[in-house]
């Protein structure tokens, strides 16, 4: 069984994800609600199989919040795979990118 950590903030996709990562996958999902709280988390306990990004409302913060996230997993020398669901713009080269938050296929 993996352990994954979601940041988002809308309970409702929260919970979609984490039913169909859990039943699909048997993939066990932490959430944190901010940028802020995942990073907080990775320092005191970096054993993460996964990260998964929702962008928020405003694109514009989501991105700059899931840039610091990608900076810490890039300086710290984790090799995460790191998974943006709803960004625009591409902001990392080895992230993947799912454009359509409410299609779940693709994640799992």
């Amino acid at each position: 069984m993996g352990h994954s950590l979601l940041v988002n903030d809308n309970s409702v996709l929260t919970d979609i994800y984490c039913a169909n990562l859990q039943a699909y996958i048997d993939m066990t999902v932490t959430v944190k609600k901010t940028v802020d709280l995942a990073l907080d988390l990775l320092h005191h306990s970096p054993s993460i199989d996964m990260i998964i990004c929702v962008a928020g409302n405003d694109a514009a913060h989501s991105e700059k919040q899931a840039t610091l996230l990608y900076e810490y997993i890039e300086n710290q020398g984790h090799e995460i795979p790191l998974i943006f669901i709803g960004f625009q713009n591409k902001l990392a080269s080895q992230a993947i990118y799912i454009d359509n938050k409410l299609d779940v296929r693709p994640l799992i």
